[in-house]
Protein backbone atom coordinates (compact mmCIF):
# COMPACT_ATOMS: atom_id res chain seq x y z
CA UNK A 1 0.00 0.00 0.00
CA UNK A 2 1.27 3.39 -1.18
CA UNK A 3 2.02 5.98 2.48
CA UNK A 4 0.74 9.26 2.35
CA UNK A 5 2.50 11.21 3.97
CA UNK A 6 0.95 14.60 3.23
CA UNK A 7 -1.61 15.32 1.17
CA UNK A 8 -2.97 19.53 0.71
CA UNK A 9 -5.91 19.86 1.78
CA UNK A 10 -6.56 22.93 -0.13
CA UNK A 11 -5.92 21.73 -3.59
CA UNK A 12 -8.56 18.71 -2.56
CA UNK A 13 -11.47 21.19 -1.45
CA UNK A 14 -11.23 22.92 -4.51
CA UNK A 15 -11.19 20.13 -7.27
CA UNK A 16 -12.45 16.78 -7.32
CA UNK A 17 -8.98 15.69 -9.35
CA UNK A 18 -7.13 13.87 -6.17
CA UNK A 19 -10.11 13.03 -3.88
CA UNK A 20 -9.21 9.40 -4.10
CA UNK A 21 -6.20 10.27 -2.73
CA UNK A 22 -7.45 12.12 0.14
CA UNK A 23 -9.62 9.13 0.67
CA UNK A 24 -6.70 7.06 0.72
CA UNK A 25 -4.73 9.08 2.88
CA UNK A 26 -7.84 9.49 5.47
CA UNK A 27 -8.20 5.44 5.50
CA UNK A 28 -4.59 4.53 6.02
CA UNK A 29 -4.57 6.63 9.29
CA UNK A 30 -7.89 6.06 10.33
CA UNK A 31 -8.58 9.57 10.70
CA UNK A 32 -11.93 10.21 8.50
CA UNK A 33 -14.85 10.74 11.23
CA UNK A 34 -12.17 13.46 13.27
CA UNK A 35 -11.40 14.78 9.77
CA UNK A 36 -15.06 15.13 8.87
CA UNK A 37 -16.16 16.66 12.25
CA UNK A 38 -13.57 19.10 11.73
CA UNK A 39 -14.66 19.63 7.97
CA UNK A 40 -18.27 20.19 9.31
CA UNK A 41 -17.56 22.28 12.53
CA UNK A 42 -15.69 24.81 10.49
CA UNK A 43 -17.92 24.89 7.43
CA UNK A 44 -20.69 25.54 9.58
CA UNK A 45 -18.67 28.43 11.94
CA UNK A 46 -17.90 29.47 8.55
CA UNK A 47 -21.02 29.99 7.05
CA UNK A 48 -22.75 32.00 9.90
CA UNK A 49 -20.26 34.63 10.24
CA UNK A 50 -20.53 35.61 6.33
CA UNK A 51 -24.31 35.20 6.97
CA UNK A 52 -23.47 37.83 10.09
CA UNK A 53 -21.40 39.80 7.31
CA UNK A 54 -24.16 39.83 4.87
CA UNK A 55 -26.93 41.13 6.86
CA UNK A 56 -24.77 43.78 7.84
CA UNK A 57 -24.51 45.11 4.78
CA UNK A 58 -20.92 46.01 4.63
CA UNK A 59 -19.97 43.48 1.49
CA UNK A 60 -22.50 44.37 -1.11
CA UNK A 61 -21.21 40.98 -3.00
CA UNK A 62 -22.19 38.91 0.41
CA UNK A 63 -25.43 40.78 0.95
CA UNK A 64 -26.68 39.73 -2.75
CA UNK A 65 -25.67 36.03 -1.62
CA UNK A 66 -27.24 35.92 1.68
CA UNK A 67 -30.51 33.72 0.86
CA UNK A 68 -27.76 31.12 -0.98
CA UNK A 69 -25.65 31.00 2.25
CA UNK A 70 -28.71 30.58 4.51
CA UNK A 71 -29.68 27.40 2.66
CA UNK A 72 -26.51 25.93 2.42
CA UNK A 73 -26.62 26.43 5.96
CA UNK A 74 -29.51 24.83 6.74
CA UNK A 75 -28.81 21.68 4.41
CA UNK A 76 -25.64 21.08 6.74
CA UNK A 77 -27.68 21.53 10.04
CA UNK A 78 -30.83 19.92 8.77
CA UNK A 79 -28.84 16.65 7.96
CA UNK A 80 -28.86 13.78 10.51
CA UNK A 81 -27.11 11.35 8.24
CA UNK A 82 -23.45 12.25 8.43
CA UNK A 83 -23.26 10.93 5.01
CA UNK A 84 -25.99 13.46 3.84
CA UNK A 85 -24.04 16.24 5.72
CA UNK A 86 -20.52 15.62 3.54
CA UNK A 87 -23.11 15.60 0.54
CA UNK A 88 -24.15 18.42 1.60
CA UNK A 89 -20.39 19.78 2.39
CA UNK A 90 -19.59 19.19 -1.21
CA UNK A 91 -21.94 20.78 -2.53
CA UNK A 92 -20.99 23.99 -0.76
CA UNK A 93 -17.40 23.54 -1.96
CA UNK A 94 -17.65 22.66 -5.16
CA UNK A 95 -20.45 25.75 -5.47
CA UNK A 96 -18.01 28.76 -7.39
CA UNK A 97 -20.21 31.22 -5.67
CA UNK A 98 -19.07 30.29 -1.92
CA UNK A 99 -15.36 29.53 -2.68
CA UNK A 100 -13.76 32.54 -2.46
CA UNK A 101 -14.70 33.27 1.20
CA UNK A 102 -14.71 30.05 2.97
CA UNK A 103 -11.23 30.31 4.55
CA UNK A 104 -9.60 27.14 3.24
CA UNK A 105 -6.25 28.30 4.49
CA UNK A 106 -7.96 28.24 8.08
CA UNK A 107 -9.61 24.85 7.77
CA UNK A 108 -6.26 23.72 6.68
CA UNK A 109 -4.62 24.56 9.26
CA UNK A 110 -7.10 22.93 11.45
CA UNK A 111 -6.76 20.33 9.82
CA UNK A 112 -2.95 19.78 9.79
CA UNK A 113 -3.15 20.28 13.42
CA UNK A 114 -5.28 17.58 13.93
CA UNK A 115 -2.77 15.07 11.44
CA UNK A 116 -0.16 16.22 13.90
CA UNK A 117 -1.81 15.76 17.11
CA UNK A 118 -2.62 12.07 15.75
CA UNK A 119 0.60 11.40 15.05
CA UNK A 120 2.05 12.06 18.05
CA UNK A 121 -0.89 9.99 19.70
CA UNK A 122 0.32 7.32 17.19
CA UNK A 123 4.07 7.33 18.73
CA UNK A 124 2.42 6.51 21.92
CA UNK A 125 0.19 3.73 20.33
CA UNK A 126 3.39 1.61 19.14
CA UNK A 127 5.07 2.50 22.69
CA UNK A 128 1.69 1.07 24.87
CA UNK A 129 1.97 -1.65 22.12
CA UNK A 130 5.40 -2.60 22.87
CA UNK A 131 4.54 -3.18 26.75
CA UNK A 132 1.69 -4.88 26.08
CA UNK A 133 3.65 -7.31 24.08
CA UNK A 134 6.26 -7.86 26.58
CA UNK A 135 3.47 -8.37 29.47
CA UNK A 136 1.81 -10.88 26.60
CA UNK A 137 5.39 -12.94 26.05
CA UNK A 138 5.97 -12.72 30.21
CA UNK A 139 2.13 -14.01 30.86
CA UNK A 140 2.67 -16.74 28.59
CA UNK A 141 5.93 -18.18 29.97
CA UNK A 142 4.73 -17.93 33.49
CA UNK A 143 1.56 -19.75 32.12
CA UNK A 144 3.87 -22.39 30.42
CA UNK A 145 5.81 -22.93 33.07
CA UNK A 146 2.53 -23.20 35.56
CA UNK A 147 1.03 -26.15 33.38
CA UNK A 148 4.70 -28.25 33.67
Amino acid sequence: MELYEEVDIEKVLTGEDNLDDFNKFLKFYGIEDGLQDITLKHTKDRLEALIAMAEEGTDPKLTEKKSFLKRMLDNLKNDRDKREALKALRKIYTEEATMDKMDLKGLDKELKHCLREYKKYEHFKKHEQRIADKWIRELTKRGNKIEN
